[in-house]
């Protein structure tokens, strides 16, 4: 929550306080459970989301290794597969993170739960629209980021398999593997996935709604 808070209150070279100091004042202001506004939403998504991208992913790659002379898919791939995968998870459970993004974000007051946001965004700003408005942005993050995540999965695996003398890494070792790759696609796609932020949130902290091209500017 304090990521969205920081992505779309932020503008005009203001700067947040640091992390100790807004978690602080979200608990000032709204007490435990605003620090957890948005959380079932993101928790929802969470499941499909993930289900649908791994699966793709997985088919996709198997797909890709029957026509290799190896039997396995090579880097490109990877990216491909899981570029693939995460456009697929995102088209199908985008509105979801929307309402997640306008509950943590808006100011407190404006929507008293999800069934409430569904129906004052479909009442004042579109029936569709709404629930679809920032997907260009998240689309252009999700290409390189899933594929890069993915691959770089795939590429640190087998160097950790490899040097392990092709024994199965445990638990650890995964999860391991599995945030560094997070942490490199994600840092490199940051400004897009700010760019869905502020999108998603006009029509609550902006009247004027832009476009992606005025939005980067």
């Amino acid at each position: 929550r304090l990521k969205l808070i920081y992505q779309t209150h932020y503008k005009e070279g203001k700067q947040p306080p640091s992390i100790l100091s807004g978690l602080r004042e979200l608990y000032r202001r709204d007490g435990f459970k605003g620090l957890f506004r948005g959380n079932l939403m993101t928790v929802i998504r969470a499941g499909p989301e993930t289900s649908i991208k791994l699966t793709v992913n997985e088919k996709l790659k198997a797909f890709f290794a029957q026509r290799r002379p190896s039997n396995k898919p090579t880097k490109a791939d990877s990216f491909i597969a899981g570029a693939f995968a995460g456009v697929i998870a995102n088209i199908l459970t985008f509105p979801l993170g929307v309402l997640r993004t306008r509950l943590a974000a808006s100011p407190p007051g404006t929507y008293s739960g999800v069934f409430d946001a569904i129906h004052k965004m479909r009442v004042n700003e579109g029936k569709i629209t709404p629930f679809y408005r920032g997907l260009q942005p998240a689309l252009l993050s999700v290409v390189p980021n899933s594929g890069l995540q993915f691959m770089a999965y795939e590429s640190l695996r087998r160097v950790v398999i490899g040097k392990q003398l092709r024994k199965e890494p445990g638990p650890f070792t995964f999860m391991c593997i599995g945030g560094l790759s997070a942490l490199f696609s994600n840092t490199i796609m940051y400004p897009l996935q700010m760019l869905t932020s502020r999108l998603v949130m006009q029509g609550v902290l902006e009247k004027n709604k832009k476009g992606l091209t005025a939005t980067i500017k």
